[in-house]
Parts: structure tokens; sequence; C-alpha cells
């Protein structure tokens, strides 16, 4: 099995964990905070619910880049430079938002803001190499 394939599961499957994570911790809150449905305006609820929102609004299009990008034929520095910056900045973004419990609404975490970052990067290379790749292959 080639490397870059390898790579790019282990980045599938490293971002499918961080999911389950999250999901996780939605379920652990409601049964803490007996919230069957929505988020009976409960910080903690919503913040949890947030978390793992965020993560599946963003996290599905980068993998099906990097999913294609390896399928075009990237190499492995593209795919760890899609994988990498989007793992890193999911769990930077989840731990800074998650963390964030005594915060009010409006202040901001350095490390969500980085997850944010590096999330965004991961999608704009994921687009550039796809672009890239799909210009340079031969008819």
């Amino acid at each position: 099995m080639p490397l870059v394939l390898k790579m790019t599961a282990l980045y599938i499957a490293l971002n499918a964990a961080i999911m389950v994570a999250l999901a996780a911790n939605v379920i652990r809150m409601r049964y803490r905070t007996r919230t069957r449905f929505g988020d009976s305006s409960n910080p903690e609820m919503l913040r949890a619910i947030r978390a793992h929102g965020n993560n599946t609004e963003y996290v599905p299009i980068a993998l099906i880049l990097l999913f294609l990008v390896h399928r075009l034929g990237g190499g492995l520095p593209l795919i760890h430079a899609i994988g990498l910056s989007l793992t890193v900045g999911r769990l930077l973004h989840g731990i800074g938002f998650l963390a964030r419990a005594h915060e009010t609404p409006t202040s901001h975490s350095y490390l969500t803001m980085a997850g944010m970052i590096l999330t965004f990067f991961a999608i704009f290379v994921g687009i550039l190499g796809c672009l890239q790749l799909i210009v340079a292959a031969p008819a």
C-alpha cells in the first residue's frame, strides 16, 4: 500500500475520531445537564453543541479535498499540508472552544482562532492543490 494512501487514511481516521469525541461530549453534557433536546438555554450545553457543529461544518469539505488531492496524484507534502493543518487546527479549535467555559460569549480564545486559521489554510491548500493537479493532468 502506498505511503500517500496510508497518510490520507490516517488524517481521515484522526478527524473522524475528533468528530466522535465531540459528539460524545455532547452526549455527556446532555446527561450532565439533563437536556433532552436543544440546549435549554444552558451555556455549557450550547458550547458542546456548537463545538461539534462547527467541526461538522468544516471537516467534511476538507476531507473531500484531501481525498481528491490523493486521487489526483498529489504527493506527500501536499497531503501533509492539508491533513496535518486540518487535524491540528481542529484539535486546537475544539480544545479552545470547550475550554472557554468561564469566558464571555464575545471573548476570543487564541487556540480557537489558531484552529480556524489552520482549518481555513487546509481548505485553501486543498482547493489550490485540486486545481493545480487538474490543470497539470494530461488530457
